[in-house]
């Protein structure tokens, strides 16, 4: 720290001034350091639940996530990491408020059977979840091309892209679907598998 004393005497900047420089760039390569040591948002996101799209587009999706070895897709919303939507906002928060409830009520479910043996199909009735007639099986609206992958505990959005088919057909479908899911392991920093 001496020499930097030295150095501001013969260079006409205040001690106060190199001081103040000093400090600073150390606090720069500490903040760069830690920045490179973060792990990406999407590294410890290895189950994804798909919610529906118009024309089908999460099965094309399911497909091609499954193909590519990124992510592992999952059926039930309560084994998920993340939800993968493709529409955000009010109605996206009421819905994944309704699957992190339908989650809680499974798992108190599982914990009543657990404790009276006796009552199954009373606790079968609890538990519930293949009913597709319901609400949070539906789309919520036509989409314009955004997908979202979206933390189903926090409601954070981790990752985002516009990728949409230029028509309903299987082909259009799957090249989306295939851009969607290159994308996706692109971003955790797993190459697809080819």
């Amino acid at each position: 720290m001496t020499h930097l004393f030295t150095f501001a005497r013969f260079s006409g900047l205040s001690t106060t001034r190199w001081t103040a420089l000093a400090f600073g760039i150390l606090a720069m390569g500490a903040a760069i350091g830690i920045s490179a040591q973060q792990p990406s948002g999407l590294s410890g996101i290895r189950n994804v639940y798909l919610l529906p799209m118009p024309s089908g587009l999460e099965q094309y999706v399911a497909l091609k996530l499954s193909e590519n070895g990124a992510f592992q897709v999952v059926t039930d919303a309560k084994k998920a990491d993340a939800v993968l939507t493709d529409r955000i906002g009010g109605d996206f928060e009421e819905r994944l408020e309704e699957l992190n409830a339908q989650a809680a009520k499974a798992v108190e479910a599982a914990k009543e059977k657990d404790k009276d043996k006796k009552d199954k199909d009373k606790d079968a009735d609890k538990v519930g979840g293949n009913d597709y007639s319901n609400q949070h099986m539906r789309p919520l609206s036509r989409t314009h091309g955004t997908v979202f992958l979206v933390d189903r505990h926090t409601g954070d959005v981790l990752w985002s892209t516009a990728e949409s088919p230029k028509s309903t057909q299987t082909d259009d479908l799957m090249r989306a679907a295939d851009h969607i899911a290159s994308r996706m392991a692109d971003a955790k920093g797993k190459a697809p598998k080819k």
